[in-house]
C-alpha cells in the first residue's frame, strides 16, 4: 500500500478564516491490504476525493455507495465519513482537505455541492495539480501557501468546467432527436400536420415530444409554424408585388382575414402597413 501525505499533521482538522485554506492532501494506492475510513462526526474542513483507478465503497446519506473511476466525492464539514477500499480492485486515489469562508461560495460556483458525487472522468489536471500541492507543502518553499490556494482554485474551476461541459452535453443529446422534427417544419412550413407525427418522428410521446419542444424552442409545434410563416410572409410583403391574399395562401394560411390579424398581432401593424414601409414613395 501506498500512501503520500502533505499537510501539517499537529492541525490538519483546522479551520481557517481565510478564504481558502488547503490543510492535508495525499494519494493512496491500496495493493495488499484493505484500507477503512471511520469518522462518524466527520471533520471541521471539506474534502474532495478522487478515485483515478479502480474504485471504492462509501457509505453516503443515501445509502451504499460505489464510487468508481472517474468519480469524485465531497464531504462537507461535521458529515459522517465512512469508506472502504478493497485492495482487490487495486484503487488508486487523490484527496485533498480544505478550509475557509469562501468554500461554499467556491463550490457552488463551480457546480459542486448538492450531490456528493459528481463524474469528472479521467482528469489528468487533478492528479497533477494534487501532486503540485502534496510537494508545496511537503517542501514548504517560500510563499508555498499562496501557491497552494492558487493551483486549488485551479482544481475546483477545473472541475466546475468539466462538469458544465457535462450538463451541456446532456442537454443537447436530449434536444438531437427534435432537430429532424425542427427542419421538417421550415420546409414543410405551409402544410398542416398533426403534432402525433411529429412525435412519431422523434419516438416520442406526444406529450414528451410537446415539453421538449417548448423547452427548446420556447414555444408549442403550432406557433413555431405560424413564427416561420409569418417570417416568409414579410419576405414577401417587402419584395414582391403579390396581393395579401396571395401571400397569406403560400405561406400557409387558406384565411386572409385570419392571416392579418395574426400578423398585426405579432407585428402590431396590418400586412398593408407593413408593405408600405417598403414601397411608399
Amino acid at each position: 500500500m501506498q500512501i503520500t501525505n502533505g499537510g501539517n499533521p499537529y492541525n490538519s482538522d483546522r479551520v481557517s478564516q481565510a478564504y481558502i485554506d488547503i490543510n492535508s492532501c495525499g494519494y493512496h494506492h491500496i495493493t495488499d491490504t484493505d484500507y477503512t475510513t471511520v469518522r462518524p462526526s466527520g471533520r471541521s474542513d471539506f474534502q474532495l476525493i478522487y478515485l483515478w483507478k479502480g474504485g471504492a465503497h462509501f457509505e453516503l446519506e443515501n445509502g451504499p455507495t460505489w464510487v468508481k473511476q472517474g468519480q469524485l466525492v465531497l464531504f462537507k464539514p461535521g458529515e459522517p465519513q465512512n469508506y472502504t477500499y478493497y485492495a482487490k480492485d487495486k484503487p488508486q486515489s487523490y484527496w485533498i482537505h480544505f478550509t475557509g469562508v469562501g468554500c461554499e461560495e467556491l463550490l457552488r460556483t463551480c457546480g459542486i455541492w448538492q450531490e456528493p458525487v459528481y463524474t469528472v472522468g479521467s482528469c489528468v489536471e487533478f492528479t497533477e495539480l494534487i501532486s503540485k500541492i502534496i510537494q508545496e507543502i511537503q517542501l514548504k518553499p517560500p510563499q508555498y501557501n499562496l501557491l497552494c490556494r492558487g493551483y486549488f482554485f485551479q482544481l475546483i474551476s477545473i472541475i466546475g468546467r468539466r462538469l458544465e461541459q457535462q450538463r451541456s452535453s446532456q442537454e443537447n443529446r436530449k434536444y438531437e432527436k427534435l432537430i429532424a422534427v425542427i427542419e421538417a417544419i421550415h420546409n414543410e412550413y405551409q402544410d398542416e400536420r398533426d403534432t402525433d407525427d411529429y412525435a412519431a418522428m422523434c419516438h416520442l410521446s406526444s406529450s414528451r415530444f410537446l415539453h421538449l419542444f417548448k423547452q427548446y424552442t420556447g414555444m408549442s409545434p403550432h406557433h413555431y409554424k405560424i413564427s416561420i410563416r409569418l417570417e416568409k410572409a414579410k419576405d414577401m410583403l417587402s419584395s414582391t408585388t403579390l396581393s395579401i391574399a396571395e401571400i397569406s395562401w403560400i405561406v400557409g394560411f387558406t384565411d386572409p382575414l385570419y392571416f392579418s390579424r395574426i400578423f398585426k398581432q405579432s407585428t402590431g401593424m396590418a400586412p398593408s402597413m407593413y408593405r408600405e414601409q417598403f414601397f411608399s414613395l
